[in-house]
């Protein structure tokens, strides 16, 4: 909740709380959980560096104990992590191999995360149409499980990508990137 409501101070502490009592009790799957969302709000504090070396810790952590789970939601983590720092095909490569994962365990809760956030990318790189089509990727896995909130996000999403879209085919070519007007929290969802 901390995380969630802007409170990035307090939430780092419960993390790092959570994170050495997980590491004491030699609960492994806490302990990477821990350091999932440390990464997590290291990206949205701007420590990259610090973002990225917790998120490749949890996400070895994760493979050994043969979390599917844990381990594509990390790579969801880490595609986010690319995308902050402009490494587009990175951020496409490690959500797309996220999808992957959750497509075989049917979590529909990183599987529509991930095609929303593909769909952002796409369209912050002005493939409008891609972007389209994953975000009615994700509309279509929302429906399946009826999440609310999640429909109006992506419907926006939608609507954005089809006026760029049809922007572009006029023959406008150079449009500035529509997520810098994009709060942050659609950029994690």
């Amino acid at each position: 909740l901390y995380k969630m409501s802007g409170e990035l101070i307090e939430a780092e502490n419960y993390f790092m709380k959570s994170k050495i009592y997980h590491e004491r009790a030699n609960l492994k799957y806490g302990y990477a959980k821990d350091l999932q969302q440390l990464g997590s709000l290291y990206t949205l504090k701007g420590d990259l560096n610090r973002a990225f070396s917790l998120l490749k810790e949890s996400m070895r952590s994760s493979d050994r104990m043969y979390d599917k789970d844990s381990t594509a939601e990390t790579l969801e983590y880490l595609g986010l992590l690319y995308f902050f720092l402009g490494s587009f095909q990175e951020a496409i490569q490690s959500l797309m191999e996220a999808k992957e994962k959750s497509l075989k365990t049917r979590n529909m809760h990183v599987i529509i995360s991930v095609n929303m956030h593909l769909a952002l990318i796409y369209l912050d790189m002005g493939n409008f149409e891609t972007a389209m089509h994953h975000s009615k990727l994700a509309l279509d896995e929302i429906k399946k499980v009826n999440s609310l909130r999640n429909v109006f996000i992506n419907k926006a999403i939608i609507d954005i990508c089809s006026k760029l879209a049809s922007i572009q085919k006029e023959g406008l070519s150079h449009i500035a990137s529509p997520l810098s007007s994009f709060p942050l929290i659609l950029r994690r969802y």
